[in-house]
């Protein structure tokens, strides 16, 4: 599974069954964040916060204080600490992100 998947999986409540096709769940996915795009911005249900960058033919998310390119984990690791989830970021830390990490 992906990073944003697991990180949407995360954010979903216990009794969720699937929460990638959990209408809540991937609300509260855009209204976060973790989903987002920089035409959102301005956006009443999305954050709209991201910044992008064409980087060597990819489009990746970028710093906005140093224009580099930004890790995903890092990325979401931001925007949980930044919700109040820190909780969410320990466990991401534990359940082998690490390796899907290094993908992005």
């Amino acid at each position: 599974m992906g990073l944003i998947c697991q990180a949407i999986s995360l954010i979903a409540k216990n009794d969720v069954v699937d929460p990638l096709i959990d209408p809540i769940t991937l609300s509260n996915s855009v209204k976060i964040g973790i989903l987002d795009a920089p035409h959102l911005r301005g956006s009443t249900v999305a954050r709209g916060d991201i910044e992008t960058s064409i980087v060597d033919g990819r489009c990746l998310a970028i710093d906005k204080h140093t224009l580099t390119p930004i890790p995903e984990k890092e990325r979401i690791n931001q925007i949980l600490k930044y919700e109040g989830y820190p909780f969410l970021e320990e466990k991401m830390n534990r359940n082998t992100l690490q390796d899907i990490s290094s993908q992005s």
